[in-house]
């Protein structure tokens, strides 16, 4: 090994330390203990592939946390950061082709394939359809990505960033009441046939990013 490829490696290794530093805080809430995190992350940085799938799920992230600077209360436009997560990452773990062939709405689904069940039963419980609207309360977990999904086009193309909402405990001081439930809408159905449902929920956006971290998380894995 010549001179050049040890200052390279030297370099690359310095770079991966100072990732490593920087990403610790933002991971570990999310793993039992700073060595999990620390494992988690190292592991990312053994390939370029999980390295990128590491750092865009804290990019956007981070720019979905610091989204009601620009505008207070509207959590479209935190979706339209945390569904961009969930197509990125889902996006890395096929060929451009197979994901190309997939579609932007099919690799959301499929990010969720991995959802752990706590998770899944959190979005299941918290995100239903009113009783007033319809006699079958429980939204299916690709009924609510698809939701999701929609509220994230809606808000990108300007059509509709104000009426979807989540729970915001500073301004819902009942929220915590075990009844209490804040009506919002989604849009539901066939692209041609969709049609506007009400919908309850008990999500804040705190609650809804933890489940697209933690489920990046499971996809990330797939790829050691």
């Amino acid at each position: 090994m010549d001179e050049i490829d040890i200052s390279l490696k030297k370099m690359d290794e310095h770079v991966k330390k100072v990732i490593a530093q920087e990403s610790l805080p933002f991971w570990l809430q999310y793993f039992p203990t700073q060595a999990d995190a620390s494992d988690f992350i190292k592991n990312c940085l053994k390939k370029f592939l999980t390295r990128r799938m590491m750092l865009r799920t804290e990019w956007y992230v981070e720019i979905a946390d610091k989204m009601p600077k620009i505008h207070d209360s509207r959590p479209a436009l935190q979706v339209i950061f945390l569904v961009a997560l969930a197509e990125g990452i889902a996006r890395r773990r096929f060929t451009k082709k197979e994901a190309d062939d997939m579609g932007p709405t099919q690799l959301v689904i499929d990010f969720f394939r991995y959802i752990i069940g706590s998770d899944k039963k959190e979005l299941e419980m918290k995100f239903r359809r009113s009783l007033t609207s319809t006699g079958y309360h429980q939204l299916y977990i690709s009924s609510i990505i698809r939701i999701l999904y929609q509220v994230r086009n809606d808000a990108v193309h300007g059509e509709d960033y104000w009426d979807f909402s989540l729970v915001d405990t500073k301004r819902h001081k009942d929220a915590h009441e075990p009844h209490w439930r804040l009506m919002t809408s989604g849009w539901l159905g066939p692209r041609k046939r969709k049609r506007r449902i009400t919908v309850e929920t008990k999500l804040t956006y705190e609650n809804l990013r933890d489940i697209f971290i933690r489920t990046a998380i499971q996809n990330i894995q797939l790829k050691f």
